[in-house]
Parts: structure tokens; C-alpha cells; sequence
């Protein structure tokens, strides 16, 4: 390799002076290339001789001529280095540039410059410079710049809101979500406080909370945010401890928790209706078996009274009101989904048509009452009671429009798809039959709607409305896998829409009208057992039976039923069970008496039927008995048994 002196020429660098070896020797050991160049073409005058090991390009290539330039430097950078020059030139001042080169084997580099142009006594120049090679950095750069451009891809397509703020509450960085989220501008975000974006933010609690956390400790708490309009929302935060630039920082993560908290509502609705449907269940069982026994006994004293007297009148008067009281528990039944339920394949368009035409007399001739129709497939259902939620609702939407207004009844299809959900999202994916009720009545408010399914409560005047009304068409709708749901602002009328499991199974044939009740006979000595916890009502109906010719067995359990029948040597005509019993329920009690003493008859008496909410009437052996019930109808049933 040529020593460097042997490069210098004439007025490149002054060969004699010792400091200008030392700097030399000092280029070398820092491992720096020097050069000089002259204008206006930048001719080499000058170049270490580490040029060629880091370039490639011998020294021959260089010294004396200017086309090194255009082999060296990045084409894509070669006009922005020489116009770097040129403003050298023309101002005289320093400059520092770091650009793109390219080896002779055609590698890239970074080469950094500090480049100054120096003047020559005898007016002319030369400009100076000292490069280094970067390559490394400049890689590492990179490197860490598209390490930083993945994370923020990654975090900007986070779903949940990611904020970085300092120990003092003020935010450095935002992802893309908690900009969306919170309406500001990425800009805007950063510089701003935590209690800018913050509902109720306490600094001085929240400062004592950041200085308690510890990498890896995580701390979740429910917070609400504020958005650049003012509208507010809740979420869920988690807040860490991480260094950045050699500090600590706390990262946020939010995430909207507004759906969450709108399906515990809805879970927590959901809850209290069951739990009001399961009070309102045991309330009408006990209460239903209390009518069976005062309407009873109210019974056979009538038959022993004269007709005339004051005293059949009043227990005439006694029957009366607990029929109504009876009325009130089937409503309660009804709401608790604990009512019989005697379910057919049937029309739901059929059903509306022929209740709607019954209806327009009901309504009112200031109400625009319309009917839209179509053929919309097979439900499985009660039809009464079907038709008492469009009654109800019918009812309630006219109250809604004492004024006037219209009232349209409408049938459609819904199908709900996993990938195309209702808007109501608690229905399940599924083909669906829609019956709707509209009105352009006043509408209800969000607190309203969150009641207006439960039992007794309503918004009608004193006296003009029991509560009931959706309390029943909410629980018929459900005891027939339905939603009923309601839809209503304050102003802008509601939509009730009964929504029914749409099925292909074949309509049932007309039910056939019920034979007429056989003559009173007497019970031939014929042995039934009677079950039932209530004592007044086993009393009663045992003494009902006695007294028709029958041989009664009482007991007041199902495991005291199965002991009678095991030590009982002669046939048992009929089995008369309660529904509902502690240990042993009817149910268990039948299936258990069909093995034992599979010719008995079961005759099952129901005030209500947790156990059993989709018993169907008269299938295979099996009758129903609703409680309450008169002597005169306990009598019927059990003739009619009998006589199968």
C-alpha cells in the first residue's frame, strides 16, 4: 500500500509540518478516513489510506480525479451531498451530512462527513473532511425504528385503548383505539393530563397508587373516561409499571365496558324477574291451595243450606271471592311461567287475524287501528294464551294514546345468524316468527323500561290498571322459548315484539270438543289414594270422595303414598296426587306408582308446577286438576278418569 506521504502533492498539505503528521497519525488511530477535495469538480487532492479498505477502491482510484464520487456515493443521495458542497462553497461555513455509499463489491454503507471548506492565501480553496463509517448505528436505527413501527401496528389495532403518561399524569403516547375511543387526535392526546380524560379523578389518591406499583404488578380498576365532547363512557383500566427512556412510566390499558355493563344490567333484570317469578309462583301455590279449601268447604255448605237463607248468600258471596282471587293467582302463574301449559303446533298469523277483529270494538274509534299480515310459518304454543298477550298488549298500547293516534298489529319472519346477530343480542342464532304490536303513544324512558315487566307495576292511574298485564305476556312468551321485547323513547311511541321459535312440524288436528260429563254415580267402594301435604285439602278432598262412595287412602308424602300401596293388599283404582311436595314430588310419585301399580289412574292437582312447567293435559294416563278447585269439579274429574 502507498504511504501516505507519498500521496500528498504539492499545496495539498504542508509536508513539512510536524502537527500535520500528528493529526494524520490521530485520523488513523480513530479509525476516521480523511480527504481533501478541490472545486469545482472535486478533484481528490488527498485521502487516508483506510479509504481503500473501507471502500474497496484503490487509492489510484481516487488521488487526482473526481468521478470516485459517482462510483461511491448512493445515487439516490449523490445531488443532495454535492449541493451540500456547493452551499460550503458559497458560504464558507461547516457542514455535517450522513448519506449512503456503496462498496466496490457493492455492499451499502452510512458514512458520516464533517466537512469545512478552507481558504487559500492565494484566493482559491479547498474543502476538508473527515468521514467515519456508521453503518452499524444507522442498522441498529433502523432496526429499532421498524421494531417501533411493528409495536405501533400492533398496538394500534389493539382493540382496547393502550395510554403512556409519566409519573406526574401527563401522557406521552396513545394507540389508535384510545384515540377513536376518546375523539382526540394523537397530537392532542399527548401532552394532556390523565384528569383531562379522566372522570373524578382524584391526582392525589392516584399518585399514591402509581407509587405503590412494581414491575409485573398490574392494578385493574372501573373508571369512567370523558371524550372531547363531554359525553362520557365506562371502562374497565389496567395500569402497569415500565421504564421508558430511562423512566418510569405507567401504561393504561382501557377497554370500553359498556356492553359489559349493559349484560350485567340485563343479567341483573334477568335475575330479579326470575326471582320475582319464583316468589310469585310459591305465593299462588300456597295461596291456591288456601282457595281450594275455603272454596271447598264453602261448597258443601251451600249444598247444606237452605236456598234461601242469609247464610247460603254469604257463603255464595264467600265462593265469588275466591274465584277472583283465583282470577289474581293464574295471573301470577302466568308472569312466573308455572302456569299449565297446553301447547300446539298452530298459525301465529291465524291467531293474530281472528283476535284483531275482536279487538277493533275494544280500542276505539280515535285510534287508527290497521293490521299488517302475511303468512310467516308454524309456532308451538298455547293459542289462549298466545291470543291473552295480544289482547294485553293491544290494551296497553291504546291506554298509551288517550288522545288518539295509531296502533298497527304486524306479523313478519326473523332469522338470526352467529355472524348477522339482532340488535337485540340475547337472541339466540335461529328462524324466528315476529308478532309486533306499534304505537304512537308517549313512549317510555330508560327507567320505565327497566320495569315495565314486573308484577303490579305500572303507570296508569289508581284504579285503572293492576300491573299485570306485561308481567303475564312476559312470562307466556317465555314458558313458550320466546323473547318479548319492548322498544321505546319518551315521545316516539313503543314497539312490542313477540318473538316465537318458528317450527316445521305439522299442524295438529282440531282437538275433538270434550264429552259431556257423565251422571253422578256412586264410587262402587272403589279405592283411590289421596297425596297431599296441605291438610285441609287432603281433609277436604277426602271427604269429597267419602261421601261419593269412594274407599279413600290419605297420605301426606310420596314416600308415605309408596308405603301405603306396599302394605295395601287389595287393587288401587286411582292415584290423586299434589304436584309440589317436600321430598318426593308427584311426578316421581307417578313414575314411581306406574311400576308398582301400573292399572291405578293418576290424576295430578296442580296450584302451580315448577317441577313440571310444560306438562301437557291429558297425556297417556295422566289428568290435571287446577287448584283451585270446587267438589262439584273434583267430582267430574274423577268420574271421567274412572270411566276411560
Amino acid at each position: 500500500m502507498t504511504d501516505v506521504r507519498q500521496q500528498r502533492r504539492p499545496g495539498s498539505l504542508d509536508e513539512g509540518a510536524d502537527d500535520t503528521g500528528r493529526f494524520l497519525d490521530l485520523v488513523e488511530t480513530l479509525g476516521l478516513i480523511f480527504w481533501v477535495a478541490v472545486p469545482p469538480d472535486w478533484t481528490v487532492e488527498y485521502v487516508s489510506p483506510r479509504a481503500e479498505q473501507l471502500f474497496g477502491w484503490p487509492l489510484a482510484d481516487w488521488l487526482g480525479r473526481c468521478d470516485i464520487w459517482q462510483k461511491v456515493l448512493h445515487p439516490d443521495d449523490l445531488a443532495r451531498v454535492l449541493e451540500k458542497r456547493q452551499a460550503a462553497l458559497r458560504s464558507g461555513e461547516s457542514y455535517e451530512v450522513e448519506f449512503r455509499a456503496t462498496r466496490r463489491n457493492g455492499d451499502p454503507l452510512w458514512i458520516r462527513s464533517i466537512a469545512r471548506m478552507v481558504s487559500e492565501p492565494s484566493g482559491g480553496g479547498r474543502l476538508r473532511a473527515a468521514v467515519m463509517d456508521v453503518t452499524h448505528r444507522r442498522k441498529a436505527e433502523l432496526a429499532a425504528l421498524e421494531n417501533e413501527e411493528r409495536v405501533r401496528m400492533l398496538l394500534d389495532h389493539a382493540a382496547d385503548a393502550l395510554l403512556v403518561h409519566d409519573a406526574d399524569g401527563r401522557l406521552v403516547e396513545a394507540n389508535h383505539t384510545a384515540c377513536e375511543a376518546l375523539r382526540y387526535a394523537r397530537a392532542e392526546l399527548v401532552g394532556m393530563r390523565v384528569a383531562d380524560i379522566q372522570v373524578d379523578f382524584d391526582e392525589a389518591s392516584a399518585l399514591d397508587t402509581w407509587s405503590t406499583l412494581e414491575p409485573g404488578r398490574n392494578i385493574t380498576f372501573d373508571a369512567e373516561y370523558r371524550r372531547r365532547s363531554g359525553a362520557t363512557f365506562p371502562v374497565e383500566v389496567r395500569i402497569g409499571l415500565f421504564e421508558w427512556g430511562g423512566r418510569p412510566h405507567i401504561v393504561a390499558i382501557a377497554r370500553d365496558s359498556s356492553e359489559r355493563k349493559r349484560l350485567e344490567q340485563q343479567l341483573r333484570h334477568s335475575q330479579k324477574m326470575e326471582a320475582v317469578g319464583r316468589l310469585a309462583g310459591g305465593v299462588a301455590h300456597d295461596f291456591n291451595n288456601l282457595l281450594t279449601a275455603i272454596k271447598g268447604h264453602a261448597e258443601l255448605l251451600i249444598q247444606e243450606t237452605q236456598k234461601d237463607s242469609q247464610t247460603r248468600s254469604d257463603l255464595m258471596e264467600i265462593t265469588r271471592a275466591a274465584d277472583r282471587a283465583a282470577v289474581l293467582t293464574r295471573k301470577l302463574l302466568a308472569f312466573s311461567s308455572q302456569q299449565i301449559f297446553a301447547p300446539e303446533i298452530l298459525d301465529l298469523t291465524r291467531i293474530a287475524l281472528e283476535t284483531s277483529q275482536l279487538l277493533r270494538p275494544l280500542i276505539g274509534e280515535h285510534i287508527d287501528y290497521r293490521t299488517d299480515l302475511e303468512p310467516i310459518g308454524l309456532v308451538r304454543a298455547d293459542p289462549g294464551q298466545i291470543e291473552q298477550v295480544l289482547v294485553n298488549l293491544v290494551v296497553n298500547a291504546r291506554d298509551a294514546m288517550p288522545a288518539g293516534g295509531e296502533l298497527v298489529v304486524k306479523t313478519g319472519t326473523l332469522e338470526v345468524l352467529a355472524d348477522r346477530p339482532f340488535r337485540h343480542d340475547f337472541v339466540r342464532p335461529g328462524r324466528y316468527v315476529v308478532l309486533s304490536v306499534s304505537d304512537t303513544g308517549h313512549g317510555m324512558n330508560a327507567d320505565t323500561m327497566s320495569r315495565i315487566f314486573e308484577p303490579f307495576f305500572t303507570t296508569k292511574e289508581k284504579g285503572k290498571g293492576s300491573g299485570l298485564g306485561l308481567a303475564i305476556a312476559y312470562g307466556i312468551v317465555k314458558q313458550s322459548g320466546g323473547f318479548l321485547i319492548a322498544e321505546s323513547q319518551p315521545g316516539m311511541g313503543a314497539t312490542f315484539l313477540v318473538v316465537l321459535p318458528r317450527t316445521d312440524a305439522a299442524p295438529e288436528r282440531e282437538r275433538r270438543p270434550e264429552p259431556a260429563s257423565p251422571a253422578r254415580v256412586a264410587g262402587d267402594g272403589r279405592v283411590i289414594l289421596v297425596v297431599e301435604d296441605e291438610a285441609p285439602v287432603r281433609s277436604l278432598v277426602s271427604r269429597v270422595l267419602a261421601r261419593d262412595g269412594y274407599s279413600v287412602l290419605q297420605a301426606a308424602t310420596g314416600e308415605e303414598a309408596l308405603e301405603r300401596i306396599r302394605t295395601f293388599d287389595g287393587p288401587i283404582d286411582l292415584v290423586l296426587t299434589d304436584v309440589v311436595m317436600p321430598g318426593m314430588d308427584g311426578r316421581e310419585l307417578a313414575t314411581a306408582v306406574a311400576g308398582r301399580r301400573p292399572d291405578a289412574r293418576i290424576v295430578l292437582m296442580s296450584g302451580y308446577s315448577d317441577e313440571l312447567p310444560r306438562i301437557e293435559i291429558d297425556v297417556g294416563n295422566f289428568r290435571i286438576l287446577d287448584k283451585p278447585f270446587t267438589p262439584a269439579e273434583l267430582t267430574r274429574t274423577v268420574q271421567e278418569v274412572l270411566a276411560d
